[in-house]
Order: structure tokens, then sequence, then C-alpha cells
């Protein structure tokens, strides 16, 4: 409690996410991974959730992203679910958004699964300390 209540007044608390994995297409953990972006959303079926993060991380994987993740969000995100993604740094986060972003495959994914489900944020994480 005293821990909480040195924090008090001293930023603004925005919410609490507790998350769940449901799965883990990752060829490789990284260790200490540096840089983690996950885009929330609301699945409008549960089916279609998990054939399109499926498809999703083959097409990061193949352009070298090594943890690939689905979970499930609790607290602030009840009911969301998260597609997260965790590199060594910002720079292998960027090339790798660039060749996905870039790719034909990406934008057919795109239009096959508009629609299906409802973005609720998207959260990029860099790490300051170990």
């Amino acid at each position: 409690m005293q821990w909480q209540m040195s924090w008090m007044n001293m930023f603004e608390f925005t919410g609490n996410y507790r998350v769940t994995l449901v799965a883990d297409h990752s060829s490789e953990h990284l260790e200490s991974p540096s840089f983690m972006a996950q885009w929330h959303f609301v699945p409008s079926s549960m089916e279609t959730m998990m054939e399109a993060t499926e498809e999703a991380a083959a097409l990061w994987k193949r352009h070298g992203a090594k943890m690939v993740m689905l979970t499930s969000l609790a607290g602030t995100g009840v009911g969301q679910f998260a597609f997260s993604l965790a590199f060594a740094n910002g720079e292998e986060f960027g090339a790798i958004m660039d060749k996905v972003s870039q790719d034909e495959a990406f934008m057919q994914w795109q239009a096959k699964y508009s629609n299906t489900a409802t973005w609720t944020g998207n959260i990029y994480g860099r790490k300051i300390m170990d």
C-alpha cells in the first residue's frame, strides 16, 4: 500500500490490463524484448478471429517477426483481445512494419478481414529499464 501511496498524484491512472495467452505463434522467444506493439480489438466471431490472427502471424513472421501472440485482456480491457508482437528494439519493429505494410498479401488480408472486429486501440511500448 505504501508503494501505491508514494505514486499518488505523480501520474494519471489510465487503465489496468491483465493478459492471458490465447495463441502463441512465436517462432522464437526473445529473452528481453525492448519494443512491443499491440492492436486491441473486439472480434465479431471467435472462429474468424482465430483464422485472421493465424494468417496475420504468418505474414509478420515471413517478414522477420519472431514473437507473435494473441492474448485476451481483462481489467480495463475486459472483452477485448490483443494481437501482440515483441521485438529486440524499435528499429527492428520499424523495418519489419515497413515490409509488412508493402506486402500485397497483407493488403489482401486487410480486405478479407475488414469489418470482422471493432478496433479499440493500439499500444507501442519501449522498455525503459530492466
